[in-house]
C-alpha cells in the first residue's frame, strides 16, 4: 500500500487505514513504538494493561449485571411544565 506523509503542526503524520488498526487491535490514541532502521520506519503496538485496552460497549456490562445492583426509578414529585412521560 502507498500513502503520503502529511504536515501536522510542527510534526508529520501518516494515515493508517482502519483495517490495519482493527487487525492490530489499535484505536485512536493507542500507544505505539517507532523504530528507525536505515530507510525503514517500523510501527509496533505497545502492550498495555487490560484496563487501557478498548472499552467494551455498555450492553456487555448490562448483560452481566445482577438485578440487585441495578438502580430503580426515583420519585421526584409531580411534573412541572409540559413534561409528558407516559
Amino acid at each position: 500500500m502507498t500513502t503520503r506523509i502529511s504536515k501536522w503542526g510542527n510534526g508529520f503524520g501518516v494515515r493508517i487505514p482502519k483495517q490495519f488498526m482493527v487487525e492490530m487491535g489499535l484505536m485512536a490514541n493507542s500507544e505505539v513504538r517507532l523504530e528507525f532502521s536505515g530507510t525503514s520506519i517500523t510501527i509496533e503496538p505497545v502492550e498495555v494493561s487490560r484496563k487501557r485496552r478498548a472499552r467494551r460497549p455498555l450492553s456487555y456490562y448490562l448483560d452481566r449485571s445482577r438485578p440487585t445492583t441495578r438502580d430503580h426509578e426515583i420519585a421526584t414529585g409531580p411534573a412541572r411544565g409540559r413534561e409528558d412521560f407516559d
